[in-house]
């Protein structure tokens, strides 16, 4: 592109390290073996996440387009310059603040969760009642990405599975039987089923492909948490973890990257995003703001990434893989013929940098992928391209959303900084 500034930058990022979302009770249905203690509650933010956020935000806002967006002419951030929405989950609204401290570290930053309900329909259109997929269509979508049979996906990360399986040893009996095997059985013995709760709102793969998946996302956290030792008790050398990162990514991406799954689960955040680029959100805060963030989750990241037809290949991850802390950013560029233009990009934390005792001294510091937008899977006229004028933009994201899946406005209020 020709000469070109920053306007406005719009992020959808995944909270922090966290611990894993299952009690010490469920995870001792998986193994016999003594698991890790975790200094917070499930699925809380840690220090160390909230340590990783700010170093890595100290160092990159001082980088373009920020630097220039931010901070040119020695401008100071005031709350008006940025306005985050976090999800209501604790993870979320810590990694907001933390991402909050890191950006403005005298403190004037707020952030903010919607009001009135228990459930974000931005971030969980579905399970907040906004819209509703069947499980039918569901269950059509996950097997026609995983070729249509979970025993293929198996198949294909068979060595991966297979050390999983010898790290848990046996299994307890009561799990054995909560899969209908009488005997003594292994993780590999467990059969993929798909559970569908809240009324159908709420889907999980569970089985040896979904504990198998959930596990090696908890080593991640864990090889972040305690950098001075080797995740999954010891056994998982950086050379078996990047082999394992593969088969998650692609289990967790059979899900959320599923054509209807994807369309009803991230329309909403899609949808507010864009809004939010072009100046057209319901609160005047977001239109007036120069960076807008959504801090939520990876599954909004994979959701997104599919209508809109986004890949990246990072240095030490999987493909399409989503660490913790990573985000997706759309950034609205005004060219010198005055043309507005729109680029996507993923970053993240290197691996290294997580898993280092001295993180701010670790380089490289970030990650970047410069992405294409290829939505022709959800909208077949719409070529791939490295940038889209914006109002093309526009378009392309009312061509892939699902307009039942937009929730009405909601309130938001100030979030406490933690």
């Amino acid at each position: 592109m020709s000469e070109q500034k920053v306007k406005k930058i719009v992020v959808l990022m995944r909270h922090g390290i966290r611990a894993p979302n299952q009690s010490m009770e469920k995870l001792a249905e998986w193994s016999h073996k003594e698991w890790p203690v975790w200094p917070v509650a499930p699925g809380f933010l840690t220090g160390r996440g909230r340590e990783l956020m700010t170093v890595f935000w100290r160092q990159y806002r001082l980088q373009e387009p920020y630097k220039s967006l931010l901070y040119a002419g020695g401008h100071c951030i005031t709350p008006e310059d940025v306005f985050i929405h976090a999800d209501i989950d604790e993870r979320t609204q810590t990694s907001a603040a933390a991402f909050a401290l890191a950006l403005a570290p005298e403190g004037t930053l707020p952030y903010y969760i919607t009001t009135d309900v228990k459930i974000d329909p931005v971030f969980h259109p579905v399970r907040g009642t906004v819209c509703q997929s069947t499980e039918g269509e569901v269950e059509g979508d996950i097997h026609e990405i995983v070729e249509h049979s979970f025993s293929q996906l198996a198949e294909k990360y068979a060595e991966q599975l297979e050390f999983v399986n010898n790290l848990l040893g046996e299994m307890p009996d009561e799990t054995c039987k909560e899969y209908g095997v009488e005997q003594a059985c292994e993780l590999k013995d467990l059969p993929p089923r798909v559970n569908f709760s809240n009324s159908g709102r709420t889907v999980n793969l569970r089985g040896a492909l979904g504990i198998k998946a959930t596990l090696i996302q908890n080593w991640l956290m864990e090889s972040a948490q305690w950098p001075e030792r080797n995740p999954g008790w010891g056994e998982i050398t950086p050379e078996i973890f990047s082999k394992l990162l593969v088969a998650r990514a692609a289990i967790f991406n059979s899900f959320n990257r599923a054509d209807g799954y994807a369309r009803d689960r991230g329309s909403a955040i899609l949808n507010s995003m864009t809004d939010s680029l072009v100046g057209r959100h319901a609160d005047s805060r977001v239109n007036d703001a120069r960076l807008i963030v959504y801090m939520g989750h990876d599954t909004n990241i994979a959701h997104i990434s599919d209508l809109l037809g986004l890949e990246w290949d990072l240095d030490g991850f999987a493909v399409n893989d989503i660490p913790p802390a990573s985000f997706l950013q759309f950034i609205l560029w005004e060219k010198d013929t005055g043309e507005e233009v729109v680029t996507a990009e993923f970053v993240a934390q290197p691996l290294d940098v997580m898993r280092s005792s001295c993180p701010e001294n670790v380089l490289p510091a970030v990650l970047i992928n410069n992405l294409r937008f290829n939505p022709v899977k959800h909208s077949p006229h719409d070529v791939p391209a490295s940038f889209y004028p914006k109002e093309k933009f526009c378009s392309v994201v009312s061509n892939v959303i699902n307009l039942d899946c937009l929730p009405p406005r909601l309130g938001l209020k100030q979030g406490l900084m933690r």
